[in-house]
């Protein structure tokens, strides 16, 4: 079967566009970063070392401990890359927005930021607190956005992604609703990532890959 233009930006989105990874570290950690960048680099390579070939669901199911990745469909999901004051400013801070740079770190087409422990309670707070009706808002934007370029089986090609993730009972949702699920489970995810970096008294690295 030949998929359509849009079917293969679909795939895309799911599986080969820009990622983003946060890393939980100690205030030490981070200031021997700020201090060493060239060890930071490092940390970061090996980071991207060892998730590189691992396949998206796995990635995506992997436990929250102290890293937390998010891919280019759920970037596309919960973003909406609008100035950075906006209804959505705690998520577009916690994984888009660094609050911080480190000094001539660069890497590759990406880059490398954080967030100060102080600054991780603050965002898991705003988090925690988001409402849902500007979760359901911003989710109406999106699959607005989506169903703009896509076809019906285009978005068809998602229930095989959902089913590779262990999304339950996909194979019965109308389309439009799994894919809400699924931007539900990655912002709970999100906030579960920042409720565990803020208990444990960590800052977060933010890494764009």
């Amino acid at each position: 079967m030949v998929l359509s233009c849009a079917s293969v930006l679909l795939s895309e989105r799911l599986t080969m566009s820009v990622d983003v990874w946060l890393i939980q570290v100690s205030p030490e950690q981070l200031a021997t970063f700020e201090e060493q960048p060239a060890i930071l680099l490092a940390f970061v390579e090996d980071m991207g070392e060892s998730y590189a070939t691992a396949p998206v669901e796995e990635k995506i199911d992997k436990p929250i401990e102290r890293t937390l990745y998010i891919g280019e469909f759920a970037r596309f999901l919960l973003a909406d890359l609008k100035p950075i004051h906006s209804p959505f400013e705690p998520i577009h801070r916690a994984f888009m927005f660094p609050s911080h740079t480190f000094n001539g770190v660069g890497y590759e087409y990406g880059g490398i930021g954080f967030h100060t422990a102080d600054e991780v309670k603050s965002l898991y707070e705003s988090l925690n607190g988001f409402p849902q009706a500007s979760l359901q808002a911003l989710f109406e934007s999106r699959l607005a956005t989506l169903r703009e370029v896509d076809s019906e089986a285009d978005f068809e090609h998602l229930r095989t992604f959902f089913q590779r993730i262990h999304l339950a009972g996909v194979e019965r949702m109308d389309i439009g609703e799994a894919v809400r699920q699924y931007q539900q489970v990655c912002f709970e995810r999100l906030v579960t990532f920042f409720k565990q970096a803020s208990q444990q008294g960590n800052a977060v690295l933010l890494i764009v890959r």
